[in-house]
Parts: C-alpha cells; structure tokens; sequence
C-alpha cells in the first residue's frame, strides 16, 4: 500500500485480500493516506511470508511494525 507520493505504507500477506483490505479500513488510522495498492501472489504461503519479511526489512515501510525497527515509533 502506497501513498500519494509513492511512499510504501505498508506490506502484508493473507489468504483473503478482501477481508483483509476491510479490516485495515476499519482499524487503521492511517488507511486514508492509501493511494495505491499492489498485490503479488504467491504459491505458498511459506513464499509469501519470506516476501514479506524481505521487503520489510528492505523497503521499511512506514506503518509495519514487525520485522521493521524504523516504523515502530510511527505506527503506534
């Protein structure tokens, strides 16, 4: 999920983009600063999981708080 400006907001995984996607929009208060949303599939989850990881730690992406020492005071 990026904004505007083409900054990563945030990376995830699930197996139901859908409920995933509506459950961030109930809860999260920076889901307005969403502009553009990317989605990559995966043959596994174990896959998925190390995409993420690596592009946490690579990209740091401003709302992920796992895996993402630079965010954590921002997205409390």
């Amino acid at each position: 999920m990026y904004n505007i400006d083409d900054r990563l907001l945030y990376v995830g995984i699930s197996n139901n983009f859908v409920d995933r996607f509506q459950k961030h929009k109930a809860d999260k208060p920076w889901w307005m600063e969403i502009s553009t949303v990317t989605m990559e599939h995966f043959n596994s989850r174990k896959k998925a999981e190390a995409a993420e990881l690596s592009a946490i730690k690579k990209e740091k992406p401003k709302y992920n708080i796992k895996h993402n020492e630079q965010s954590k005071d921002v997205a409390a």
